[in-house]
């Protein structure tokens, strides 16, 4: 089993619930962003590690996972989640600011 936890952190955390719908919208299209994302760098032989990413979106993080018994060896060498993550975190940023501009 392989988790990584992607946390969103800062004064829009703190709490109104318009905030937390934006922050909800974003986590949840992050989510599907960071599943993509890592999908398209995952090597394929069987095509069972592939199709074993799952996400899941909690109140401040996306958790990426695969259940795959080699996935973490595979992450270790091909580093599929390492190497999204500044572009998964870039997306988190812009879906933030656009959930924030929609206030205005």
């Amino acid at each position: 089993m392989f988790n990584y936890t992607i946390k969103a952190s800062g004064p829009l955390f703190d709490g109104k619930l318009t905030t937390e719908k934006i922050l909800k919208t974003a986590l949840k299209e992050t989510a599907d962003f960071a599943k993509n994302t890592v999908k398209n760098v995952t090597p394929v032989k069987t095509g069972a590690l592939k199709s074993g990413w799952l996400t899941t979106v909690n109140r401040k993080s996306v958790t990426l996972s695969n259940s795959v018994i080699y996935a973490p060896y595979v992450e270790k060498k091909v580093q599929m989640v390492n190497r999204s993550l500044p572009v998964i975190n870039e997306n988190l940023q812009q879906n933030i600011a656009k959930g924030i501009n929609k206030l205005k």
